[in-house]
């Protein structure tokens, strides 16, 4: 987390705190009220509600032990902004620009004279922020890491600790993920979502029916609004990263699926392809806007600028955000195909894999749609299309059925016929081998490895990062997400 500039020595930089947790603030300047997160908010003797809000959030900042967070500002008008408040009371406007002009005379209102000046004098100097008080009754007591140090139930890879970073209960048949800002993801029973730290496992955001998969969990901008997602095979679950006025937890907006519609979230912008040529896009209000694509073709990425590129036997189509055609591209295979991809999934910022039918096979390719390159092409003796079960293990490797696809600067499809992987690191396959937990080196010649200690049926890790690794484990009538650090 970045400090601020008055304590690390640099000039603070509001767009490098993290999008986790978000705080809504509402202000009622008319009735001299303000609520955080819903929760009422005491003004002192002397102090405007502006004054009271900012200083709500500053304790609210200590508890959660964070230097700076993002907020979301409301009024009864339906008026809305962002900004940023740092630990030491400074608030810094992040509204986007294109909201400014309409909100800005408010907004200077909100932050005149500088919040940060209005909380020295209100807090008797930055040192005061930092010294022992109370908690107030609203406010939540200290986090305490769920957990650390238990002993994990399971056996742990070589090179990982048996004692838990931490540890918090899970949904029966939950996953877990992990978002690109290195927050973790987890599922209760109930379907809550929750975004957490992952030190020390301390919510930052929550929001309401999710799905126990979460493998493929992604941040998203959906129509400008940032958002969490996730797609199963029947349903996209997106949810706008932001905390209701009321206090209560963000529900999803959802969007039906069926073996003939698909959702994309692994390219730049997300996109969901349904039948008969037609794409639904993202829009304003966490809405839809559908666009026909040429026919015989697959949608494949979408640009952050709204262009689409689909594929079809032998070329790439370029559309523009409106859905006009603009240009193509001939697929650079030397074998041109009898008709369009049986399958095509997300494999980064630029590429795609297509799986094509190929007599009793299927022809894998990785695909820059840009200018149609073909950055692989290879085959399998698995049957692969939209339907086969994907899990992604990596940026760079996915599991398609059984068959291990890397997206790296060598690509290449390899089948796990007798090795299970459930996660990856780097060139290490972790999952099982004849039912007990292993590694597997991604290098020729390579065998699998039982983890230390393991018995028959422990579960491998399901997810294993630069510092850790994810186990879940069931334990009588419990199920526990332990994180194992490395050693």
């Amino acid at each position: 987390m970045p400090e601020p500039a008055d304590r690390g020595g640099h000039e603070f930089d509001p767009t490098a705190v993290p999008p986790f947790p978000v705080f809504t603030l509402h202000v009622d300047e008319d009735l001299e009220s303000a609520t955080l997160d819903g929760a009422p908010i005491q003004t002192a003797e002397g102090q405007t509600v502006r004054e009271a809000g900012i200083a709500a959030i500053v304790r609210r900042l200590e508890a959660q032990q964070l230097e700076a967070v993002r907020v979301r500002v409301t009024t009864p008008g339906d008026e809305e902004w962002r900004m940023v408040v740092t630990a030491d009371g400074q608030a810094h406007d992040t509204t986007p620009e294109e909201d400014a002009q309409t909100r800005g005379l408010t907004r200077r209102r909100l932050l005149a004279g500088g919040a940060g000046v209005a909380m020295l004098g209100l807090l008797g100097g930055a040192g005061a922020i930092f010294g022992p008080r109370l908690l107030g009754a609203n406010e939540p007591p200290p986090w305490q890491v769920p957990g650390a140090g238990s002993q994990i139930p399971v056996a742990v890879p070589a090179g990982f600790d048996a004692r838990a970073r931490w540890a918090v209960p899970v949904g029966r048949s939950a996953d877990v993920g992990r978002l690109d800002t290195g927050h973790i993801v987890t599922v209760s029973d109930e379907g809550t979502i929750t975004v957490r730290h992952p030190q020390t496992a301390q919510p930052q955001w929550a929001g309401t029916g999710a799905p126990d998969a979460l493998n493929g969990v992604r941040r998203v901008s959906w129509g400008g609004t940032d958002a969490i997602a996730v797609a199963t095979p029947s349903t996209l679950h997106v949810w706008p990263m932001t905390t209701p006025g009321d206090g209560t937890l963000t529900a999803a907006v959802t969007h039906s699926l069926d073996t003939t519609t698909r959702a994309e979230l692994h390219g730049p912008a997300p996109f969901v392809e349904l039948e008969d040529w037609f794409v639904d896009v993202p829009a304003d209000h966490m809405g839809t806007r559908r666009l026909t694509i040429p026919a015989g073709t697959r949608a494949a990425l979408r640009e952050e600028s709204g262009v689409l590129h689909t594929i079809g036997p032998d070329r790439v189509h370029h559309l523009d955000a409106s859905g006009a055609r603009t240009a193509e591209h001939q697929l650079s295979m030397s074998r041109r195909p009898a008709q369009m991809p049986a399958g095509v999934w997300g494999a980064g910022p630029e590429t795609v894999i297509a799986a094509w039918a190929d007599d009793r096979q299927t022809r894998l390719t990785l695909i820059r749609p840009r200018d149609g390159a073909v950055l692989m092409d290879t085959t399998t003796a698995e049957r692969i299309d939209q339907r086969t079960k994907v899990r992604r293990l990596t940026d760079t490797l996915m599991l398609l059925g059984s068959t291990l696809v890397s997206t790296g600067r060598s690509p290449f499809a390899r089948e796990m016929t007798e090795f299970k992987p459930s996660a990856a690191h780097g060139a290490t396959l972790y999952g099982t081998f004849d039912r007990t937990p292993a590694t597997l080196e991604l290098k020729r010649n390579a065998t699998p490895q039982p983890s230390p200690g393991y018995r028959p049926d422990d579960p491998p890790p399901s997810m294993v990062t630069d510092t850790d690794a994810f186990f879940i484990t069931e334990q009588l009538d419990t199920t526990t997400l332990f994180v194992a650090p490395r050693r």
